[in-house]
């Protein structure tokens, strides 16, 4: 996997119709995955390819360019599903491969970057995780559980004050997260500060009363 990690995704939408349709056609010809990702989202990319090209023949670039967008996000969200099936398989390298070509294709989808960095934290790769959990928050803020994320790469890297930071960031966009609360009273409890550890797993369990963890 060493030799991938330090590939640069770099390659951003451009508004204008003509770099979208070009960009469409690229992915049809090169990407050795293409065929693979269609078949998890069968033909709807290639109706919003077909359907951009009709409007682009009566004139209508605005219709058309709508319409090479939506093809391309069918694109990323298969290669995206593609690549969670491969982790799933144990497929580590043709996980990846897929997250890159989904961010290849749209650098600003941050479902990839925060799969992506799922992958790096489940490997041991616990910086690259960071990297890419805090990339993924810079696209999109209000993610619960991408916050609850950070906060278990920073735990496991040692640093319990940044993780109850991410954990009560979790729970100020999803206030009635178990879970977060759970992870926030085990924050609490390895600085031990008991107090505040038990009145977090009692939150815990108010929110849901089988979360086992907050019994322990």
């Amino acid at each position: 996997m060493n030799e991938y990690m330090e590939k640069e995704v770099s390659l951003a939408l451009c508004p204008k119709l003509q770099d979208l349709t070009n960009r469409l056609k690229v992915v049809h010809m090169s990407c050795p995955l293409f065929d693979t990702a269609r078949r998890l989202c069968p033909n709807i990319a290639d109706a919003w390819s077909n359907l951009a090209s009709a409007y682009m023949r009566k004139g209508r670039l605005n219709e058309a360019d709508q319409c090479c967008l939506q093809a391309l996000a069918r694109l990323v969200d298969a290669h995206s599903n593609l690549g969670n099936l491969m982790k799933a398989q144990g497929l580590v390298q043709e996980a990846y491969n897929c997250y890159v070509e989904a961010l290849r294709i749209q650098p600003t989808f941050s479902i990839a970057w925060s799969n992506l960095a799922g992958l790096f934290m489940e490997t041991g790769n616990l910086n690259r995780a960071l990297q890419y959990y805090k990339e993924a928050l810079k696209l999109k803020l209000n993610f619960s559980d991408k916050y609850l994320n950070l906060g278990n790469v920073y735990k496991a890297l040692g640093m319990p004050q940044e993780a109850i930071v991410c954990y009560q960031r979790t729970l100020q966009v999803r206030p009635d997260y178990a879970m977060a609360f759970g992870n926030l009273a085990s924050g609490y409890y390895e600085q031990g500060n008991t107090e505040m550890a038990i009145l977090n797993y009692r939150r815990a369990i108010t929110c849901d009363a089988g979360f086992l963890e907050a019994y322990n």
